[in-house]
């Protein structure tokens, strides 16, 4: 199925004219890729082919870029496609410059080894709030381009208020042409913020765990990505295995014994909150003096997840207030109490993820 019709099939799905409006030109750009074929730099001058326009889509958070770009994602039927997080995306290409750092148009290497074989780069949440990548991106979009890849983009900003305040701007404004010339520039309109939508479902903030709870966590998560859904299946980090229940590329479900009752570093959870903007964990139990190195876990994982802004479901033993029953971090965990008030209300939801 094409995306309009991958969108059209969502079990469940609230009707939301803007959110249709875009799908179609995503649509519309899918059917054109998969009737092209890649070309190189040099076969465009010699054949003077035109490139195809990609889609920059900006507007509020909440309305549903990201899950807009991996429906179409996964509706391209070819393999030369390649989705990236902006964040990680820059953290790979300061990594690769360390690498060819002497070796001549190291910008133009890495160009032409991310856009190896690509005909479609789709680039999640670009925001432009950093100097070192500020002044290396009109390089990295010119190589991708002149490696006739396809951009395809998602931003709550438009084009022309990236990087608005940052030092040596004008530096910054090639990239800025570069996007306004080589994407087409879709808003997204006002519209419900899904956001917020899903977190009134049945299931809440903090639930005590029951016979209902898997079937409850299970439904609010396929509400929050009804595709590119992986089961019971493990990621990778720093190296290390971790056994997970279910994920897709902005949620995460871990059990409480595998996040928290074997042996984690905090460089794991800072890992975890970076990558995920949403993450449940299921049956916490409650923390007494026979699980103090669990309880040191939990809040760290916590603090870590509260500081980039993690939206977080439990289902838990008894309720938060009650979790830990030890005797030698009363004081630590006042703090993640604090924390996790916080983080079951409405105006955090609101608040932007910190990759």
């Amino acid at each position: 199925m094409n995306t309009l019709k991958n969108y059209q099939s969502i079990k469940n799905l609230t009707e939301d004219s803007e959110q249709l409006r875009v799908i179609e030109s995503f649509s519309a750009l899918e059917s054109k890729l998969s009737s092209s074929k890649k070309t190189t730099f040099l076969n465009n001058l010699l054949k003077k082919q035109k490139k195809l326009k990609g889609i920059y889509l900006w507007g509020s958070v909440g309305r549903g870029k990201t899950f807009i770009m991996d429906t179409f994602f996964s509706s391209l039927v070819f393999k030369e496609k390649i989705r990236l997080h902006y964040h990680h995306l820059m953290r790979k290409v300061h990594k690769d410059l360390k690498t060819h750092k002497n070796k001549k148009n190291p910008i133009r290497l890495i160009t032409k080894s991310i856009s190896k074989g690509a005909k479609v780069i789709c680039i999640d949440e670009f925001f432009v709030e950093d100097i070192a990548d500020a002044m290396i991106l009109s390089e990295l979009l010119a190589g991708l381009i002149d490696e006739n890849v396809t951009l395809v983009i998602t931003s709550n900003s438009h084009p022309q208020e990236l990087y608005k305040k940052g030092l040596q701007r004008e530096r910054f404004m090639k990239a800025i042409d570069l996007l306004v010339d080589n994407t087409a520039i879709l808003n997204i309109g006002n519209g419900p913020d899904y956001r917020l939508k899903d977190s009134l479902m049945d299931i809440k903030f903090n639930s005590i765990h029951n016979e209902e709870s898997d079937h409850l966590l299970k439904k609010f998560f396929h509400t929050k990505t009804p595709i590119g859904v992986s089961d019971n299946d493990f990621i990778l980090i720093n190296d290390r295995r971790i056994e997970i229940v279910i994920k897709a590329k902005t949620i995460i479900w871990f059990d409480f014994s595998q996040i928290c009752g074997t042996a984690r570093s905090v460089d794991d959870y800072i890992a975890i909150a970076r990558e995920y903007q949403s993450v449940i964990i299921s049956k916490v139990p409650i923390l007494d003096d026979e699980k103090e190195n669990e309880a040191r876990r939990f809040i760290s994982i916590i603090d870590e997840f509260y500081e980039r802004k993690v939206k977080l479901v439990l289902t838990t033993d008894t309720c938060y207030k009650k979790l830990y029953q030890g005797k030698r971090l009363n004081f630590e965990f006042e703090r993640t109490k604090s924390r996790l008030s916080e983080m079951s209300t409405l105006d955090y939801q609101k608040l932007p993820h910190k990759h």
